[in-house]
Formats: structure tokens, C-alpha cells, sequence
């Protein structure tokens, strides 16, 4: 049986999908957060006291929802800050504290460590070329999810 090109995309995507979240829950774990706070911890650690949650959910692609629980949880445990602490909504800025800070970096390294490990096998120009790529095509499927797709893939008008 010959697996198409569609197969392999998505398991592969898939595959990377399944593997990065089970890597973060191990890692997370340890600061009794879930797998999906790591990707909060490193956009704040970028954006610190220049984002909304509004904006938060938007660079992490995740909904509102889930952003407002886990911002509930970090600024609980004292890691986050929202706004001058009379607004507590979607348009406060959130500021990590000293003590989410340290967090942050923490998983920041590890991050920064599983991407090296897992890419140590690309040269310079495969991973250049690599992520070109991958922009090309999110790009690509992001337009295509706002246009839809009609009869024999063609693009509707």
C-alpha cells in the first residue's frame, strides 16, 4: 500500500503533535502545571507586560477559554501579574513576577535544549530550508482553512 503525501503530512504533524505534548506534561509535571503552560511560559517570557491574554491565545493559537484558566492558575501561584490589579480582563497586560521569570527561563532552556537534541541530525541549511518550508505551508493551510476547498482541490474564488 502507498501512503500519500496528505498520510504522511499528518501523521507526521500529528506524530511531532503527540510527542511534544507528552514531553511538556513530563516536564511540566515537576511544577504541578499541564503540558500547555509551557508555551504560555515562553511567549510571557518574550512578552512580558506587552500582551493581553486576548493576544496570548491568539501567538499560541489556543482558545480563550483555556488561557483564562491557566493565567488563573500562574497568577494563583503567584508567577503572573495582570494589568495594575483593578482590570482582570482580556485587555490587561500580564507580567511575569521575579518568581515566574526564573520559571520561565527554566523552561525556556529545556525547550531550547529538546529542539537542538531533536534537530542535531539537520545541517544549517536543512533546518533553514525546513522551516521555510513549514511557514510556506502553514501559511498555505491557514488561508486555505479561511477560503475552503470546492470539487478537485481547487481553491474557491
Amino acid at each position: 500500500m502507498v501512503i500519500s503525501r496528505f498520510e504522511k503530512f499528518i501523521r507526521y504533524i500529528n506524530e511531532i503533535d503527540l510527542y511534544w505534548h507528552r514531553i511538556a506534561s513530563m516536564e511540566m509535571k515537576e511544577y504541578g502545571f499541564k503540558g500547555s503552560s509551557a508555551i504560555y511560559f515562553t511567549q510571557l517570557l518574550n512578552n512580558s507586560g506587552s500582551v493581553t491574554s486576548a493576544e496570548l491565545a491568539a501567538i499560541c493559537g489556543r482558545d480563550k477559554a483555556d488561557v483564562s484558566r491557566e493565567l488563573a492558575a500562574l497568577e494563583k501561584a503567584g508567577l503572573i501579574t495582570r494589568g495594575d490589579g483593578s482590570t482582570r480582563n482580556y485587555r490587561a497586560p500580564i507580567f511575569l513576577t521575579e518568581k515566574g521569570t526564573k520559571l520561565a527561563h527554566e523552561i525556556f532552556e529545556k525547550a531550547d535544549y529538546a529542539v537542538e537534541a531533536v534537530g542535531k541530525s539537520l545541517s544549517d541549511e536543512e533546518r533553514k530550508f525546513f522551516y521555510s518550508s513549514l511557514e510556506k505551508i502553514s501559511v498555505g493551510i491557514r488561508t486555505l482553512s479561511e477560503t475552503g476547498i470546492t470539487k478537485k482541490g481547487k481553491e474557491k474564488a
